[in-house]
């Protein structure tokens, strides 16, 4: 797409996780109004340790794994609290379905 930059486009795209890859990215934490999302490489092989914000989705458990069913828009990067209370940049996705 001519003149839409790699953030502008990822923004217009809608993302449905692929189960393989997405039952290894686990609930960590919530930060308000955030559910945090964790993978691990040793989880699976498609997986690198990454975390993203998911803002919009059902209530979880930690531990619980990616919704299969969920379509995600992607919203762009955020600051937020992480572990220990550093901030963080964190990739923030949000639920449309």
């Amino acid at each position: 797409m001519p003149g839409i930059s790699g953030e502008a486009h990822l923004k217009t795209l809608m993302i449905k996780v692929d189960w393989r890859g997405g039952r290894h990215c686990r609930a960590v934490r919530y930060v308000k109004p955030y559910v945090i999302y964790t993978a691990h490489p040793d989880e699976g092989s498609c997986a690198i340790y990454r975390e993203v914000a998911v803002l919009g989705g059902a209530m979880v458990e930690r531990v619980d794994t990616t919704d299969r069913d969920a379509i995600f828009q992607y919203v762009g990067w955020k600051k937020q609290e992480g572990a220990g209370g550093f901030p963080i940049d964190i990739q923030v996705v949000k639920v449309r379905k």
